[in-house]
């Protein structure tokens, strides 16, 4: 499995459905999709292709070898979140399962 970009997860944490009122963010997921959107909005490599190293230059923000940690960190947070984000929604449809064979 692939990283997963800051793009998705963003969009994953923030997805919301009009037919099904429990698909929306919780408050800290809409806080860690803002912090995403700031990492990736200034943290980015000063090249779009790696050099005869295999390097991407350096961070356009914080002047650090690319990927700098804060880019790393970011990286990490998309992982855990998505996680947890795919974990609640997961948790909820298997209880809405168990309430149908119930009845």
């Amino acid at each position: 499995m692939s990283r997963p970009s800051f793009v998705s997860t963003i969009a994953a944490l923030r997805c919301t459905d009009p037919r099904f009122p429990w698909v929306h963010p919780t408050e800290e997921e809409d806080d860690i999709a803002a912090v995403l959107e700031a990492i990736q909005d200034t943290h980015q490599p000063t090249a779009d292709t790696p050099d005869h190293r295999g390097r991407y230059g350096r961070c356009t923000d914080c002047r650090r070898p690319w990927p700098c940690d804060e880019w790393a960190r970011g990286e990490q947070l998309a992982i855990t979140w998505l996680g947890r984000g795919a974990d609640r929604h997961n948790a909820h449809a298997q209880a809405a399962l168990q309430r149908g064979r119930t009845a």
